[in-house]
């Protein structure tokens, strides 16, 4: 039989992210299987990227009977992943996973010149980088006056030929010289003896800061394991047994140890730690349509998956922007679809996915930043949903033994171990002696830009319907919707342009605000978004702000900082 048409299919145990089984399993055709419930426990998807964006799915099934082998595998595999994700690799380790799959997923025997420029320069436009490659091995013993090479001759001693005739590593042919000649006779020998090596490993690539009793130095038996680890006797270092050394997984910059977690260091107050944090977690892409116009190849749209790679990559903080959605049922975007163009994702399947995968890589708590623009009835929905989905995992009241007080020390991270906390405002019971503040806008809201019942009130003087604190206080928004009028009127003429240079200059601030309140009043999306200015408190809803509990939203004007330090309360 003849295996030339086969195709192997290969993925590396260093880009699986997740695993997942039953019910959170991915199939394409999920429709076709929607009847049949039996086969969930069936299935595994192997998630596996490059980066956050673009994931794959490999979804595996397997016989009814042996439904329990997918827990094993899913749980085995995922295991496996984690700690070769966690692992610090040498140069040579990556060389050997470019060509692995010549090596290991290939159906030919034989294994061309080309084959192995294609692997280690992937990119086809990338011609001068193919050339130089190219040259180099057809220069080398390794193909020289040779068409291929057979498979099972590409071994590690081989990657380790290829890389070095590709690199050229002069710099490591000069210090194994430095370190080798005979000061007295000023002659290379060409080799390292035991002495010499131990002193390089200890006084040259060791960090003398390190404690002495946790990193002893290098003794001489160790020292002689290495040297024939890496050259095959017990003696003496070569040249390339100085240079496999060098670009192994014994002499990485940063080493497993220095990056460990220390669960010892988790009992401070919450407010000591950085927070590994996502801003606009739902976007894919552009923040709105038209930034396409201005970087080439952007998408831009919401996706639910994103939350579930950030999680999973050790985020502790992720953002939810929600908005009021049809039928009752608020969703997260970037704002109304009418001015961003981004389709939104349902508020309920976020949080979904955010409950499936928060704790599978950290047991540590989960913020939830709230940006909330919607009404009364729907934050009761996202309350509802919160408590629903997230079930004990929510912290909805404060811990018993940290309460809310002024003073108290916040609750450290490992108190609060697989809990998710909601950051959003929280609705402060104003006293009847004391008045109530005036209105305030929220930031970059455009409900807070245009009021047309004060339009009616008022008359056509736009300066006082648009005053500069407004122009100030939402500047970034004013500067998004003015770029997106400017695209879509580029094609017009504008008639300011032929006014005197003297009226104009002195019109500035005026004019300013007429272009501005233009781009508000003829911008037809714009019109089922205005709303009235309320109090921040008002629009805070009770069974939301239940839910807060450790950490507030406010804004900077908010923030009273009393005499020097930390604030941990």
């Amino acid at each position: 039989m003849v295996y030339e048409d086969i195709e192997y299919y290969y993925r590396f145990i260093a880009d699986v992210v997740d695993v997942r089984k039953g019910k959170y399993a991915v199939l394409e055709q999920a429709a076709a299987l929607s009847e049949a419930n039996r086969f969930q426990e069936c299935l595994m998807t192997i998630v596996t990227n490059v980066d956050f964006v673009n994931p794959e799915f490999h979804t595996f099934m397997t016989a009814p009977d042996e439904s329990k082998e997918v827990d094993e595998w899913a749980d085995h595999i995922f295991k496996l992943s984690q700690e070769t994700r966690r692992k610090q690799r040498g140069v040579l380790f990556y060389m050997q996973k470019l060509l692995a799959p010549l090596r290991y997923a290939n159906c030919k025997e034989s294994i061309t010149v080309d084959d192995i420029v294609k692997a280690i320069v992937p990119c086809e436009g990338n011609t001068t980088d193919s050339a130089h490659v190219h040259k180099a091995l057809i220069a080398d013993e390794l193909f020289f006056k040779k068409k291929y090479m057979l498979r099972s001759e590409l071994t590690d001693e081989r990657i380790f030929e290829i890389y070095m005739a590709i690199t050229d590593r002069r710099d490591i042919r000069h210090v194994f010289a430095r370190r080798t000649r005979d000061r007295r006779t000023r002659t290379l020998p060409g080799k390292m003896e035991l002495k010499k090596v131990r002193r390089f490993i200890n006084h040259v690539q060791r960090d003398p800061r390190q404690n002495e009793l946790i990193f002893p130095e290098e003794s001489l038996e160790s020292i002689k394991k290495t040297v024939y680890k890496f050259d095959g006797n017990r003696k003496f270092l070569t040249e390339k047994g100085f240079a496999k050394y060098l670009l192994s997984n014994e002499n990485v910059e940063i080493t497993d140890f220095s990056v460990r977690f220390a669960e010892e260091n988790m009992h401070e107050p919450l407010s000591c730690y950085f927070i590994n944090s996502s801003h606009n977690s739902y976007l894919v892409g552009a923040q709105i349509r038209h930034a396409r116009f201005f970087c080439a190849n952007q998408s831009c749209s919401a996706d639910v998956e994103i939350y579930r790679q950030i999680l999973l990559s050790g985020c502790r903080c992720v953002e939810l922007d929600c908005w009021d959605g049809p039928d009752g049922e608020p969703v997260v975007t970037h704002g109304p679809t009418e001015i961003t163009f981004i389709q939104p994702v349902l508020f309920e399947d976020v949080c979904k996915a955010i409950a499936e995968s928060a704790f599978k890589t950290s047991v540590y708590p989960v913020c939830l930043s709230i940006e909330n623009h919607c009404s009364s009835a729907q934050q009761a929905r996202m309350a509802a949903i919160f408590v629903e989905t997230f079930g004990d995992l929510l912290l909805k009241d404060p811990l018993p033994d940290v309460p809310l007080l002024p003073g108290v020390p916040l609750p450290s991270p490992y108190k609060l171990r697989r809990k998710i906390l909601i950051k959003a405002r929280k609705k402060v019971e104003q006293s009847r002696e004391e008045p109530k503040p005036p209105p305030q806008s929220s930031r970059g809201c455009s409900s807070d830009l245009y009021d047309p019942e004060q339009e009616c009130a008022t008359s056509n003087d736009h300066q006082t319907l648009i005053t500069p604190e407004i122009l100030e206080r939402n500047s970034k928004a004013l500067y998004e919707m003015a770029s997106i009028a400017v695209i879509e009127r580029a094609d017009k003429t504008d008639s300011r342009e032929e006014q005197d240079d003297s009226t104009a200059s002195s019109d500035d601030g005026h004019e300013t605000v007429l272009l501005i309140y233009e781009i508000l009043s003829t911008n037809a999306s714009m019109l089922s978004f205005r709303q009235p200015n309320v109090d921040e408190n008002e629009k805070c809803g009770s069974e939301l702000s239940n839910l807060v509990n450790y950490l507030e939203a406010c804004s900077s004007s908010d923030l009273k900082l009393k005499g020097e330090g930390y604030l941990r309360f």
